[in-house]
């Protein structure tokens, strides 16, 4: 073979990864479109910058083996067309199989089939034959496009015409439309009356017992505790599941996960429940949101109703946007960079830090249209991993570098206790530049302020860490302090012992705003009656499927844990906790004959179906690699899955 042979190889091959990478990136945008609900014209343009010059350059090495190989096999010369056009499309198909293989795993066997089940190998086999059937169409249909001397697709400058027109087009629309396009929220009419403001401040990862005003060191949350000592403190809060994604979705929408549906890792929140920001939106308010967990993004529809959502993005390569961040090329950057990075870490490359969220949601309030009242949602995620020291000097504990730490390792784990209070005393300096936010902008006053945690933390209470695969009380037992306005004639300073629900936040944020609590949301802005209302949670997360319930029965205070056989934190098929005597969860009295067992699963059973009601479509999105390392990367997630 000549060299004139290897360069028409080398440029056929190189013009034929730009249009597979082409391709990639477009068949990428759609499913993100499909997915998110909306059309976000910056990710084609964006994924064909990207994927087009990577799957060249890989191309053009493909190509040139494939020759060289050729050569040493002392075969006769492949014509050059017919093996760029190859090499194109096999980059095209392998990059359809890769994807389609996540979209088993995750989706359609919801993580419940590994990946060497017998579901999933069917699952497979079925789309490699199907991928290579079309595969096998078009390969012939290229072959008989680029015979004979004069065929268009011989000519060496037309893939590279076709991509640099098409991504002239996609960036184009780019520029033109923007990002996402999503149909926008209405807000209702001024209000005739006067109605109280709504700052809604949530802390996520943040035990209860980490703060001063719930029985934690007095010198963690001192600005927490002055607040609360002006508001309504709720001493016994719980969180209906434990990880962001259901949880805060319980916040928002007032029903149980079972009801919202947004459970799993690719759930999106959807668009047929009614969030408190639609409820508001509708009644009058401009509803805003500074958030900067990764489950709470847009693309998860979390900004549903609210007229400005504003998701902080962490440090992403390439100048991506959370959106294009999705792309998988873009996770191949992120692996990149975090090997450099080493063992340091920076919070940067998690979520945007408190001073940054204080500073964005204060701003906010500034831009705020003064003649309607607001409802703003501020999320912090200093409290969770990783745990970071202060001042920022590179060392941390996180769920990525140390997914299962020895809990026997007393240093260790006292470590990780020191460095999450650490991270509570920053929050709780920059919430209290929030509050000073309000008062000096003369809104405290007619503010209703709800400070919350989404769920806690296991530091190896009992044998693990982090969250989300139990339903202990470390994980349960939240922050529920409500600051109610003046007008409202709520005195502060008050602490009541009765059980309240994150369940609970939707409607009593309605109710102080004056408005009618959606029929559909199943909690409420007090308990009424029934101080102690039956409390239930539940779990659908990295193969732990768990339910539970507290309730007193003749004086005690009882709770039952349901959980699936064979669940990777081993916890028993059924437990049972006289939790009044026995805080810590360490007796399960369900071995033997106990009253109330069998009491408590019939409870449990009614709840479940009661969680159950009015269910909206489950809505599933279709994680890309980049999303599933996010989740990873913060412990949602473990490699492989």
């Amino acid at each position: 073979m000549s060299n004139r042979h290897y360069l028409r190889v080398a440029i056929g091959s190189l013009g034929a990864g730009l249009v597979a990478g082409l391709g990639v990136a477009c068949a990428d945008s759609a499913r993100l479109w499909i997915v998110a609900g909306h059309a976000d014209w910056s990710l084609p343009g964006f994924g064909a910058l990207l994927y087009g010059p990577l799957l060249a350059l890989l191309g053009c090495a493909s190509g040139l083996a494939l020759a060289f190989l050729g050569r040493l096999s002392k075969r006769p010369a492949a014509d050059p067309a017919a093996l760029s056009g190859t090499v194109g499309l096999l980059l095209f198909v392998l990059f359809t199989i890769i994807v389609g293989a996540f979209y088993f795993q995750r989706d359609f066997f919801g993580e419940k089939a590994g990946l060497l089940s017998r579901e999933m190998l069917l699952a497979l086999a079925g789309l490699v034959v199907a991928v290579g059937i079309v595969g096998v169409g078009m390969w012939i249909a290229l072959r008989r496009l680029s015979s004979g001397p004069r065929a268009l697709l011989r000519k060496p400058w037309l893939p590279f015409a076709v991509y640099a027109i098409a991504t002239l087009a996609l960036v184009a629309l780019w520029g033109a439309l923007g990002g996402a396009s999503g149909a926008g929220v209405e807000t209702g009419p001024k209000p005739a009356q006067k109605r109280p403001n709504v700052l809604l401040v949530l802390s996520d990862a943040h035990r209860a017992d980490h703060t001063g005003v719930y029985g934690g060191p007095k010198d963690l949350t001192p600005r927490l505790d002055a607040f609360a000592a002006e508001a309504v403190v709720f001493d016994r809060a719980f969180a209906q599941a434990p990880w962001t994604r259901p949880s805060v979705a319980t916040i928002l929408t007032g029903r149980y996960p079972s009801s919202h549906t947004a459970t799993l890792k690719g759930s999106v929140l959807p668009d047929e429940v009614t969030t408190v920001a639609e409820v508001l939106a509708a009644g009058g308010y401009e509803t805003m949101a500074i958030q900067t967990n990764f489950n709470l993004t847009p693309f998860f529809n979390f900004d549903q109703g609210f007229t400005d959502y504003s998701y902080l993005t962490p440090a992403l390569p390439l100048g991506a946007t959370d959106e294009q961040s999705k792309l998988i090329f873009v996770e191949l950057a992120k692996k990149i960079q975090a090997k450099l990075a080493g063992s340091s870490e920076r919070p940067e490359d998690y979520y945007v830090v408190g001073e940054a969220v204080t500073d964005e949601a204060l701003a906010r309030l500034d831009a705020r249209d003064e003649a309607r009242p607001f409802f703003l949602f501020v999320g912090y995620m200093d409290v969770h991993d990783p745990y970071f020291r202060h001042p920022y000097d590179g060392h941390a504990i996180s769920h990525r570098a140390n997914p299962s730490p020895d809990p026997k390792d007393a240093a260790l784990v006292a470590e990780m206790k020191a460095l999450y209070a650490g991270e509570v005393r920053y929050w709780d300096a920059h919430f209290g530049r929030l509050v000073d936010g309000l008062k000096k902008r003369g809104l405290y006053d007619e503010t209703l302020v709800v400070v919350v945690s989404d769920h806690g933390e296991e530091f190896a209470d009992h044998g693990g860490f982090w969250h989300g695969t139990t339903l202990y009380d470390e994980q349960l037992e939240v922050i529920f302090v409500a600051k109610y306005p003046a007008s409202s004639g709520l005195p502060g300073g008050v602490r009541s012992d009765a059980w309240m629900r994150l369940l609970d936040v939707a409607p009593l944020i309605v109710d102080a705003a004056g408005l009618k609590i959606p029929a559909e949301m199943q909690g409420a802005p007090s308990p009424g009656n029934d101080a102690r209302r039956p409390i239930f949670a539940e779990t659908d997360h990295q193969g732990s499927v768990a339910t539970s319930i507290r309730w007193v029965e003749d004086g005690r205070e009882l709770k039952i844990v349901r959980a699936n056989a064979g669940n990777p934190r081993g916890l028993e098929p059924v437990a049972l906790y006289e939790v009044g005597t026995d805080p810590g969860e360490t007796a399960n009295l369900a071995g033997a004959p106990s009253p109330g067992l069998e009491t408590g699963l019939e409870a449990l059973d009614a709840m479940a179906i009661r969680a159950r009601e009015g269910a909206a479509r489950a809505e599933t999105g279709e994680l890309t690699a980049e999303q599933k390392r996010v989740l990873e990367q913060l412990g949602y997630m473990k490699k492989g899955e």
